[in-house]
């Protein structure tokens, strides 16, 4: 609930010997005024890969949780519009005869099913008007994407990953948290430090 531990992107992927890495889910940064009793707090499930732990495993059964990108085993991504439809680590291993590997959830969902599904009025007005740096994860073609944009809103962005063609479409944190690492070197940011995050790993 509060003083979560963060790091720089870089911080990250180094730790996990990642190849490319991109900012995770929405929190409590230590810049905004009313989070000052609950420093770096997230509420959106997060599996931790190294610990096989899934971070506020609570929260999977309300629907105003939101969304959640689910990787198995086998690298395989699962996107679901809204957590209740798995509920439960247990209940998605039972339902697709698989072990979870990692996990991350937020809001909104932008495409599913190669289509835009993106409520605006679910928006806040930050998310619906404000021009900023802008983060997401996707999926086209079996080829999973860390995506980040530049003076956007999430409804901009949403339409750009419709107009890319891409098959589903997470939303990422944004703002001053949006980095891209790639390649040993940002692409993107560094941003502020975060308390997680999506790193892809090059396994030999």
């Amino acid at each position: 609930d509060n003083n979560c531990l963060v790091k720089s992107l870089a911080e990250f992927n180094v730790a996990n010997n990642g190849s490319a890495a991109v900012n995770g889910s929405y929190f409590c940064p230590t810049a905004y005024p009313d989070c000052q009793n609950s420093l770096n707090y997230y509420y959106y499930p997060v599996y931790n890969s190294r610990s096989g732990v899934m971070i506020n495993a609570d929260q999977m059964r309300y629907p105003t949780t939101g969304a959640i990108v689910i990787f198995d085993q086998n690298n395989k991504p699962y996107f679901f519009r809204t957590t209740t439809e798995i509920q439960s680590q247990d209940t998605f291993e039972k339902k697709y005869v698989t072990k979870m590997q990692a996990a991350i959830g937020n809001s909104p969902m932008l495409v599913f099913n190669g289509q835009n599904i993106l409520n605006s009025n679910s928006l806040d007005d930050k998310q619906r008007y404000t021009k900023s740096s802008r983060a997401a994860v996707a999926l086209k073609n079996n080829t999973l994407y860390f995506l980040t944009g530049s003076n956007a809103t999430v409804v901009d962005i949403a339409a750009i990953l419709h107009e890319m063609s891409m098959e589903y479409a997470l939303n990422l944190d944004g703002g001053g948290s949006t980095a891209l690492y790639y390649n040993g070197a940002y692409k993107t940011g560094p941003g502020r430090n975060i308390p997680n995050a999506l790193i892809a790993t090059v396994v030999n």
